[in-house]
């Protein structure tokens, strides 16, 4: 299996309801936001793993638990999840046993891990992990976990899509992009900022190469997908900088 990239796409919560006792972090240590996408690039997958970590940002220990919802799932698909010591079938939400964080610390690499399987499904399926303190269950934090496994499945007569990076990234003005369709007759791309919200959306023709005027976009991170067929080929991140 080639290797997951995860891609962040919610705004860091620094304040507000939550008081943020807890957070969710990548292993590059690097706070999560309300979701994040998790996709495979290999043509035969059996499994997409999400990793995270979980802080405990306060002075004393904490004794957290983990449970999972299945927000979309899409048919002949299934989760399930790790916490601590132990892992859960596809039929338990919450785990079994609690696990202790003592004050100011995370947890290792492998304490949480959430696992998919698309079943030869393609698309996106949606799976929110929550913590929280077990004593005090207001202290919390969640993330949506968008599992997408993008690619069209082929035949003898099928030439699959293809897509270069897109550049220069990062970009002021303009950014580009190489492409081929392959068999498919249309494509759209899909240009989406950290709220998940889409700013730009763009039908790709013929012509193999798409020049994008950013000049309108505010400063950051943004990820570009594209669509064709009814299915997501690629998701890439791009970075505005004006």
């Amino acid at each position: 299996m080639k290797k997951l990239l995860l891609i962040l796409i919610g705004l860091v919560i620094s304040a507000g309801i939550y008081a943020q006792e807890l957070t969710i972090k990548s292993l590059e240590g690097e706070e999560l936001g309300e979701s994040i996408i998790v996709y495979d690039e290999g043509d035969v997958v059996n499994e997409i793993v999400f990793h995270a970590l979980v802080t405990n940002n306060t002075g004393s220990d904490m004794t957290v638990m983990c449970v999972r919802s299945q927000i979309d799932m899409l048919p002949g698909t299934s989760s399930q999840f790790c916490w601590g010591e132990n892992c859960y079938p596809p039929f338990v939400d919450t785990a079994g046993t609690a696990l202790v964080i003592p004050g100011g610390a995370t947890t290792a690499d492998d304490a949480f891990s959430g696992h998919y399987a698309p079943g030869g499904v393609h698309g996106t399926s949606s799976v929110k992990y929550k913590f929280y303190n077990i004593d005090d269950p207001s202290q919390y934090d969640e993330v949506i976990c968008h599992y997408v496994y993008g690619f069209v499945g082929v035949d003898d007569n099928f030439e699959a899509p293809s897509f270069s990076e897109f550049y220069p990234n990062p970009a002021t003005d303009n950014i580009r992009l190489d492409y081929n369709l392959g068999s498919s007759q249309q494509a759209t791309l899909k240009v989406v900022n950290l709220l998940g919200a889409v700013v730009k959306e763009i039908a790709l023709d013929n012509s193999n190469s798409l020049s994008m005027d950013v000049s309108d976009l505010k400063q950051g991170v943004y990820f570009c997908s594209v669509v064709a067929e009814g299915q997501v080929h690629t998701t890439k991140r791009i970075v505005v900088q004006k």
